[in-house]
């Protein structure tokens, strides 16, 4: 998997934006797909990419939900043109970052990975109608009785250490502190790190 593959997931299949807008054959198209993806950019930057739908895009065009398809056969296909704007904002971003673009867009594909990951442990948080502290203090309890049997010290170990007064528990400091941490050594330059041995 490259770079750009973390980033727009579904490279696998030719994406629909670099195929010709019609064939020589039929009428002429009612809206064009530039109208279509600038719907969905506006649509994801007012309200978050959720709001992207086949339905809610239609209705910004001025098209009926079923004539979308006519254009784009998938919602994947309309937060395509949303996963580029992304990625431009982000490498603008990191453009006093002193690495290689390969670097940096690689950061911003781990960076997603993760993003993905803390926001899909949220929303099966959320279906099973459990709270972040309450997810955390059931993990907690059972971490605690596997320690006790005294079979994994490096566990007990960090179980036990106090935390850092700067490590506040609530979730959003948690997210923010977490991203902060894997952007910051993703973009460090590698003789930081080789620094580091």
């Amino acid at each position: 998997m490259c770079a750009l593959d973390m980033i727009v997931t579904d490279a696998a299949h030719p994406t629909i934006w670099l195929r010709p807008e019609r064939s020589g054959r039929g009428p002429a198209p009612e809206y064009s797909r530039a109208q279509i993806a600038r719907a969905g950019v506006e649509l994801a930057d007012a309200d978050g990419l959720t709001s992207v739908t086949m339905r809610s895009v239609a209705a910004a065009v001025g098209a009926g939900p079923a004539s979308l398809y006519r254009y784009v056969a998938t919602r994947d296909e309309l937060v395509e043109p949303n996963a580029v704007t992304y990625l431009e904002r982000a490498l603008a971003t990191l453009r006093e970052i002193d690495v290689s673009g390969q670097v940096k867009l690689e950061a911003i594909g781990m960076f997603s990975g993760v993003v993905r990951l803390l926001a899909s442990q949220e929303i099966s948080q959320q279906l099973a109608r459990q709270s972040t502290r309450e997810s955390e203090s059931s993990l907690a309890q059972y971490l605690m009785q596997v320690v006790a049997a005294g079979q994994h010290p490096h566990l007990a170990a960090a179980l036990a250490a106090r935390p850092d007064k700067t490590e506040v528990s609530e979730p959003e400091a948690l997210f923010d502190r977490t991203l902060t941490r894997v952007l910051t050594g993703l973009v460090q330059p590698l003789s930081f790190h080789e620094g580091q041995r």
